[in-house]
């Protein structure tokens, strides 16, 4: 891993915060990033 990227699972906890998002965010797939980042605490980075 030279640019330390790594992939993750879809996790309970990532669903479960999918939940608690407000509903500005729409897009499914910016819903699932951005449930991901904020349950594993990472910071989360994208050009739209």
């Amino acid at each position: 891993q030279l640019h330390q990227i790594a992939s993750l699972d879809l996790d309970e906890g990532s669903v479960t915060q999918l939940s608690k998002l407000p509903l500005i965010h729409r897009d499914p797939f910016d819903r699932m990033l951005i449930s991901q980042a904020l349950e594993k605490g990472l910071i989360l980075a994208t050009v739209d």
